[in-house]
């Protein structure tokens, strides 16, 4: 189950399951708006704790910092990108659903990048036919970097990630190569590079 998002709220549900039937009966739910006076679960607290300990050494160091704050669609177009530039490719490309947080005003850390990218996408470059990337663009679950005019029939270098061409979000895709690094990494290097979110391309 879930309430809500963002921590917002606890969901409390209560009922009688039927161990014979299975039914359910008198089911009871409320949302609880959580504060400081909500008593900590220990449970919640272990395993948060125990996922901390499986995250890289200097996760909170400062990478950069940002005058002000940057929506997800202006991070997703960003990556976009430094897709482009990483895999040296005509087109970058990532979808809106990989891009889970935005960057806010102030210091930049390595752990604010996991926010944004919580998955090991490594980045994958290969050839496609401007028709399936038309097709991808109609459908408006990508971010596209900026680039030169897409037309059918004609091949592109694209650079993305690996779980699109897995999942076969682009399955005209020839020719892929994929990188060991996985995208998270390579915007944490590019913030620290630049000290910021910088508009590298426009150098």
């Amino acid at each position: 189950a879930q309430a809500g998002n963002d921590g917002w709220w606890l969901g409390r549900a209560d009922f009688y399951l039927d161990p014979k039937t299975k039914a359910v009966k008198g089911l009871k739910y409320r949302l609880i708006k959580i504060s400081d006076g909500l008593p900590e679960d220990p449970a919640t607290r272990q395993a948060v704790e125990a996922e901390k300990k499986l995250l890289p050494a200097g996760i909170g160091r400062v990478i950069g910092k940002s005058r002000r704050g940057l929506s997800k669609d202006y991070v997703g177009f960003w990556a976009a990108e430094l897709l482009k530039d990483f895999g040296k490719a005509e087109l970058g490309v990532i979808n809106t659903g990989g891009v889970r947080s935005e960057i806010y005003r102030g210091e930049i850390t390595p752990a604010d990048i996991y926010e944004i990218l919580p998955f090991n996408d490594r980045v994958a470059v290969f050839e496609i036919d401007g028709a399936e990337l038309l097709r991808s663009k109609r459908l408006g679950y990508f971010y596209f970097s900026r680039g030169p005019k897409i037309t059918a029939g004609r091949t592109y270098r694209v650079s993305s990630i690996d779980y699109l061409v897995k999942i076969a979000d682009f399955p005209g895709a020839r020719n892929v190569q994929i990188f060991d690094s996985p995208l998270r990494q390579v915007m944490i290097e590019r913030i620290e590079k630049d000290r910021g979110l910088s508009r590298f391309w426009e150098k």
